[in-house]
């Protein structure tokens, strides 16, 4: 598999940037392509190779971006749920046309396969207490959940001999990333634990006595606390901006440094006419 050429979306998010060192670290050669929204939030640097990233919004992406890969891992979307009720409308063009956009782009210019950050929310609610599997029948509660359902069918449909694509059901995940996230639950609370001293997992070990999980939530915040005194995280950091997808979207907004479908606006110059008398 060294040697491998691949690109990465959202190279610069909270998993991309992580992924693509690992993925430079055991010999792949790795493009990233990214819109940029969240770059304001580096929580610190962990000495790593990073590949070479381009900044395009995955709905302009086109067949000549592409070409030349042998696989595409496709991160870059909105992200959360509560991101994805920002705007709705917003969401459905970047999260379900968008990527549509790019799997189709990928076909055309020759890329035998595409790995597709699917998400656990499109199953939804299970009311009656049971596991789900990839047979069971989606039912997605939220617009982010129900782009992820309609990637998987539109997406899907494109698939034949020549092009693969591979749908990752994903959980919530956690842990450390230097482009930090702090509206991940498990992040959530080990940052408001080291800056306000006050969290507890009592109610899970009660409800929950036997669940144990590969990469246990203890050892995902170690690792945060780790990081934070390495930092020295101070509330200020914890409640930036930067860290929490909805905050920088809305900032972003607010400043007009994009619009109100998420494209970057254009710095526009001023003229004389508009210096103020």
């Amino acid at each position: 598999m060294a040697g491998m050429r691949v690109l990465v979306t959202g190279a610069d998010g909270y998993i991309g940037a992580v992924l693509g060192p690992t993925l430079l670290e055991q010999g792949f050669d790795v493009v990233g392509v990214d819109c940029g929204f969240y770059r304001d939030g580096w929580l610190y640097n962990d000495d790593r190779p990073r590949p070479l990233t381009f900044t395009k919004d995955i709905r302009r992406i086109i067949p000549k971006d592409v070409e030349g890969f042998d696989a595409v891992v496709h991160l870059a979307e909105l992200s959360n749920d509560p991101l994805g009720e920002l705007s709705e409308r917003t969401t459905y063009e970047i999260n379900h046309l968008g990527s549509v956009t790019l799997a189709r782009a990928c076909k055309q210019a020759g890329v035998p396969r595409l790995v597709y950050t699917s998400s656990c929310s499109v199953y939804g609610a299970a009311e009656d207490g049971g596991e789900r599997s990839e047979q069971s029948a989606p039912n997605p509660q939220t617009a982010y959940a129900r782009c992820k359902v309609l990637v998987e069918r539109d997406v899907g449909e494109l698939a034949d001999t020549h092009f693969s694509p591979i749908f990752l059901r994903n959980a919530t995940a956690f842990g450390l990333s230097p482009r930090m996230r702090f509206d991940i639950v498990l992040n959530n609370l080990a940052g408001f634990a080291w800056t306000t001293k006050e969290t507890s997992f009592a109610k899970i070990r009660r409800h929950l006595p036997e669940f144990r999980c590969l990469w246990p939530a203890q050892l995902g915040a170690r690792q945060l606390r780790e990081i934070f005194e390495r930092v020295q995280m101070t509330e200020e950091i914890f409640l930036f901006r930067g860290f929490t997808r909805l905050e920088q979207l809305k900032h972003l907004v607010a400043t007009q440094q994009i619009d109100s479908d998420f494209y970057w606006r254009p710095l526009r110059q001023q003229t004389e006419k508009d210096q103020p008398e």
